[in-house]
């Protein structure tokens, strides 16, 4: 992952980890324009970090990420925060 990928990753565990649905749409507005990379961020949580991030792919091609309720309590119990 790299140093421009890595910013917004704090921002993207504590909205998946309080529960919320996230697109690259929503970011980008919660960013003022800057995040352009949460496939980078949610590609690192899976394959590095084991988290069990659920998706599906909306209408206009941009994917809806979150983590399942069960996951969610895992992570916490691991000690990761919102």
């Amino acid at each position: 992952m790299s140093r421009q990928d890595t910013w917004c990753l704090p921002e993207v565990k504590r909205r998946l980890l309080s529960g919320q649905r996230i697109t690259q749409a929503a970011m980008i507005e919660a960013t003022q324009g800057r995040a352009w990379r949460l496939s980078a961020a949610i590609h690192y949580l899976r394959r590095s970090q084991g988290w069990g991030i659920a998706s599906i792919k909306g209408r206009h091609g941009w994917a809806e990420y979150w983590l399942p309720h069960a996951e969610i309590q895992r992570l916490r119990s691991q000690g990761m925060v919102p």
